[in-house]
């Protein structure tokens, strides 16, 4: 098993099963669990929120599993730490929904740009089919035809690779959001 230093996290690379795959953590002290900001006695909220790496870690480790393994994030604290599991499984999954909705604002304006741009190209088309004219100024006719393409071009970028790629990330949101914690605290 390789271990990985992240900050002073020690982690562990995943173990790969037939049917499942796990990820362990280790956290040595409360302050590794919590993003500093959140912690603040000022901080209007005043509920803390999980650190953002231990978030990013999870994220990229579940990126490399197999889809149809399912997912156990193992997490080891140090015998000083005392959180129940379902505190845990809280500020991770609060973690996760946070995300979820701005990757779900950021697809809605991806589509919306997306039809825009679609719709423009196609209506610079259909001008230079409607008005003759501009056959007889034949670069400009060709200018316009260029552009229609290129905005139906980026309309197709964005709906089929940029918005794949914000899908992708939902999906592993989605399947860490799903998965099973273990807790367990060691010597």
């Amino acid at each position: 098993m390789k271990t990985l230093f992240l900050g002073k996290l020690l982690k562990r690379k995943m173990i790969h099963n037939k049917n499942r795959s796990v990820i362990e953590l280790c956290i040595n002290n409360e302050m590794e669990l919590f993003n500093n900001y959140s912690l603040l006695k000022n901080n209007s909220h005043n509920n803390p929120k999980i650190s953002s790496d231990i978030m990013d870690y999870i994220k990229s480790e579940t990126g490399n599993i197999d889809i149809k393994n399912a997912l156990i994030i193992s997490i080891k604290l140090a015998d000083e730490i005392k959180f129940e599991i379902r505190y845990i499984e809280k500020l991770i999954r609060d973690c996760i929904d946070s995300k979820i909705l701005i990757l779900d604002k950021k697809i809605k304006k991806l589509n919306i740009h997306s039809f825009l741009l679609a719709l423009t190209g196609m209506m610079l088309i259909g001008l230079t089919q409607i008005f003759h004219i501009l056959e007889k100024r034949f670069s400009l006719h060709e200018f316009i035809i260029v552009m229609s393409w290129v905005f139906m071009w980026k309309a197709v970028d964005l709906m089929f690779f940029e918005r794949a790629e914000l899908m992708k990330e939902k999906g592993i949101l989605a399947k860490i959001y799903f998965s099973e914690i273990t807790l367990e605290n060691i010597k």
